[in-house]
């Protein structure tokens, strides 16, 4: 019966691990959409940010920060600074 607490609280972190796996897939699969959609899911501030960074020669820090702002995996981090230098590049070109 001493072992009753731990099993539920194992129980309870075993649930919310679960559903965080749960919400970052989601919050995968929507920004493909969004993404797909050409629908722009991040603050102007933050994208400003990004941009910064990138035209600074600094992807690491870009890629963190927008992992820590978004709540989004590494891939997915990477694929979306590595879009936003092309956009810029593109930007730069016109210019």
């Amino acid at each position: 019966m001493e072992y009753i607490p731990y099993l539920i609280i194992f129980s309870l972190i075993l649930c919310i691990s679960n559903l965080k796996q749960e919400i970052n897939q989601t919050k995968s699969i929507l920004n493909k959409i969004a993404s797909k959609l050409e629908i722009n899911t991040i603050s102007d501030e933050l994208q400003q940010e990004l941009k910064n960074l990138i035209l600074n020669d600094q992807y690491v820090k870009a890629i963190k920060k927008y992992r820590i702002d978004t709540g989004n995996g590494l891939k997915e981090s990477k694929e979306y600074i590595d879009s936003l230098k092309v956009s810029i590049q593109k930007d730069n070109n016109k210019s």
